[in-house]
């Protein structure tokens, strides 16, 4: 392949064209991932895609299988978009960007009436000196720099800067994004108050997610705040992390929003349940496990059945709603007989028994993003380059002959105030 060759490839993936066209291509498919459900079933889509009616007359479940629709932001065609965009961003800051910000910083001295009348503005006046005129641009902000009877002056220069900032930003955020997706997974799990648990059911991997098991988690408390009103203000997992030789590694209470971070982990407190209840009868521990079940105003509340006689003909229920320490006691056909305290000991139906504990596990959220702090980093420069943005970059010159001083000045934005800023700069030199 010849330079010529090399050059047209490089200039065409540089090209604003291609790149509002990849932009384009990169919207159509995200707007397809929003329509088309993601991550369902072949027969979920062969119901809701049937190839006799399809959608817009062509999108039917085949079509969806076969360009992979069902994970648009997951298949390689929305990656090779991604990369494709950054390529041109890249290649544009390179070859474009760059290069006019250094032209922007070089000196460059007007000598000629010609070039003083294609500035935006424009006077020339009758002297032969104009003392002050350094500290009158000084005192505006510019840069100044003076070659025997010229002068030039410009300010703003980070103005310039903010487009490739901007590019730079949003190849942060594509870059992270994609690695997020590949390499990022999130587990979920319900882990009984005092137990351990690895890194296991996922619900969600990239194709070169590891997911570490040479981590051993526990839960070594689980408890809850309530408000006032009998309501629930936060509820709490004492979390410990250790290595495979049974070192505490890490060892954090987590709750809602306030996740355990360790090595690119982080565990999130998601959900509470109760698995049952404890009991003493008779001196002997008794476990029993706990059904869940919502009323009709919506109120979870969780049932333990515990049979009076080894038929199971007979029975008491016992009615958990919270976790203040008190457990509601039913006869079998739902009369009401007492609000027993846990701990204390009392007789139902003959038999001395002792409500020991309420068994509780705690709903964790285990995520690994990496492409996380890369994603705030493009944001970041973004919010930055928004701000720089506003900066204009103005640009004044001066010359002066025997017969003769020329003062002109251009903007790239806020001509109001550059007009204002270049008409005193031009007084004071009279």
């Amino acid at each position: 392949m010849n330079k010529n060759i090399k050059w047209k490839l490089f200039s065409m993936l540089g090209s604003l064209r291609l790149s509002i066209f990849l932009l384009f291509g990169i919207a159509i498919v995200t707007m397809l991932g929003t329509i088309i459900e993601q991550d369902k079933t072949i027969e979920f889509y062969q119901l809701n895609y049937p190839v006799s009616t399809p959608i817009f007359g062509f999108i039917s479940w085949k079509v969806i299988l076969f360009f992979g629709l069902d994970h648009v932001y997951t298949n390689l065609i929305f990656y090779s978009l991604l990369v494709l965009f950054s390529c041109t961003l890249l290649i544009c800051t390179f070859s474009k960007q760059l290069p006019m910000l250094k032209i922007a910083r070089i000196w460059r001295f007007y000598r000629k009436k010609r070039q003083f009348h294609k500035l935006s503005s424009f006077i020339q006046f009758d002297r032969k000196a104009f003392p002050f005129f350094v500290f009158s641009l000084n005192s505006k902000g510019y840069f100044v720099f003076q070659k025997k009877q010229t002068v030039y002056g410009h300010k703003g220069l980070l103005g310039r800067v903010s487009p490739i900032i901007v590019h730079f930003s949003i190849i942060c955020i594509l870059f992270g994004s994609i690695l997020s997706s590949v390499s990022g997974f999130v587990v979920q799990q319900i882990v009984p108050n005092g137990e351990s648990f690895h890194i296991q059911n996922v619900l969600n991997a990239g194709s070169l997610s590891v997911m570490p098991q040479n981590i051993l988690g526990k839960v070594k408390d689980f408890w809850i705040v309530y408000n006032s009103d009998g309501s629930i203000n936060q509820f709490f997992s004492e979390i410990i992390l250790e290595n495979p030789y049974g070192k505490t590694v890490k060892k954090q209470t987590i709750y809602v929003n306030k996740p355990l971070r360790y090595k690119g982990l982080f565990i999130y407190q998601t959900d509470w349940n109760i698995t049952g209840l404890k009991f003493l009868i008779n001196n002997s521990p008794f476990q029993v496990s706990a059904t869940p079940n919502t009323s009709k105003d919506n109120l979870h509340f969780w049932t333990v059945y515990l049979p009076n006689n080894s038929a199971f003909t007979q029975g008491s229920v016992f009615v958990i709603s919270d976790l203040k320490g008190y457990v509601d006691i039913y006869s079998q056909d739902q009369k009401f007989i007492t609000h027993q305290k846990i701990g204390e000991k009392f007789l139902l139906n003959g038999i001395h028994m002792q409500i020991t504990e309420v068994i509780t596990s705690t709903g964790l959220q285990i995520k690994a993003d990496p492409g996380i702090p890369i994603i705030y980093l493009g944001f970041l420069l973004l919010m930055l380059s928004t701000l720089s943005s506003y900066l204009n970059y103005a640009q004044v010159w001066i010359f002066r002959d025997s017969q003769y001083s020329l003062i002109g000045g251009k903007s790239n934005r806020d001509i109001v105030k550059f007009e204002e800023d270049f008409h005193q700069i031009y007084q004071n030199l009279n």
